[in-house]
């Protein structure tokens, strides 16, 4: 079923400008909206089943929340949460989607790679589609609705408040030397990230989150993940800048779109030395893929079609290439598992 979705994704994108426009939007996105609906057969899904039934004992408040509102309300089972899921998913991409000429192929790059670690680890992806209805809040210009959502992304992943300091870090943005100063403090990070980590987790105040970054921490040095997650950051932001700057950004109506995208992907560097002992920072690189998926979306349509060839095929490998490698087992992510497991028609 996972790969029927992904043909399915790919006939769709030619007929694009053919077929009625609405429903070429929505559509794919609803197709997508079904298999975090209804699937039963990810490694997570058993041990959420119970998680329903006490929630507070293992996750933050805003999931705690939307299970006792679904226990409420007559709900008995996780199948509703992962309800709720789908039509949040469902709301915030076409959100995106009524402004996009691409949506569909932002939607394929994100089925090849991360969707099914998504559909897996369903807190992260609250926590994410949360954070994106943030960034379409600030687009808009209202500063205290993107700090609502950024708010409630923590409170379904305590990692949405490294999405709280992103957006912080861009408020630098208005220092000349900004990219300069981000890559300083990722200098400094490397170094004595390791040590404020290991040191530093038993001071927390919140006994939770140092559980749960207690378990997560090497006790080596993770190289491997500094290579894979800082490597593909530091070949996106290249990458990105240098089809950027060929770009006519003043006839370009998406241009702060563009600039808050790339500047939010640049603030990860700050973060990279976290890569060296925590396994759980995966998650906020591996996010990023769905934001470079939409700032390419916003690029698209104003670049030359040779441009645009070299951007989509840099997107399939970048996108195919990580999905190959989760299938090896990075991370510890037994991918292939995932994978063939899951299908919105149960086990």
């Amino acid at each position: 079923m996972y790969f029927a979705l992904i043909l399915t994704l790919s006939v769709i994108i030619p007929f694009t400008k053919i077929i009625n426009y609405f429903r070429l939007k929505i559509f794919p996105i609803i197709l997508v909206s079904l298999f975090l609906m209804f699937n039963r057969g990810n490694n997570d899904y058993l041990g959420y089943l119970s998680i329903f039934f006490y929630p507070e004992g293992y996750a933050e408040p805003g999931y705690v929340f939307l299970v006792n509102m679904i226990k409420f309300f007559g709900g008995t089972s996780h199948n509703q949460v992962l309800w709720v899921l789908g039509i949040l998913f469902i709301i915030t991409l076409y959100r995106f989607a009524k402004h996009s000429k691409t949506i569909n192929f932002v939607l394929l790059l994100y089925v090849i790679f991360p969707f099914v670690l998504d559909i897996t680890q369903i807190r992260n992806t609250f926590m994410m589609l949360f954070v994106l209805n943030a960034f379409i809040e600030y687009f808009r210009g209202k500063k205290i609705r993107t700090l609502i959502w950024l708010l409630i992304s923590s409170t379904f992943h305590f990692f949405g408040i490294f999405y709280i300091i992103s957006f912080l870090l861009i408020g630098l943005k208005k220092e000349k030397s900004y990219y300069k100063l981000i890559i300083l403090i990722s200098l400094i990070g490397l170094f004595f990230m390791p040590a404020l980590i290991r040191f530093g987790i038993s001071y927390i105040p919140i006994p939770r989150i140092v559980d749960r970054l207690t378990v997560y921490t090497a006790d080596t040095i993770k190289y491997s993940s500094l290579f894979i997650w800082g490597g593909i950051l530091i070949l996106d932001l290249i990458v990105f800048r240098l089809f950027i700057k060929r770009m006519d950004l003043t006839e370009n109506n998406n241009k702060n779109q563009i600039q808050l995208i790339y500047d939010f992907m640049f603030t990860g560097l700050v973060f990279l030395g976290c890569v060296l002992f925590l396994f759980e920072f995966n998650r906020f690189f591996r996010n990023l893929f769905l934001l470079k998926y939409l700032l390419a979306d916003y690029m698209l349509p104003s670049m030359t079609k040779n441009a645009k060839l070299l951007l989509v095929v840099y997107l399939l490998i970048t996108a195919v290439l990580f999905a190959f490698l989760y299938s090896l087992g990075i991370e510890g992510m037994d991918y292939n598992t995932v994978l063939l497991r899951n299908s919105i028609f149960g086990y």
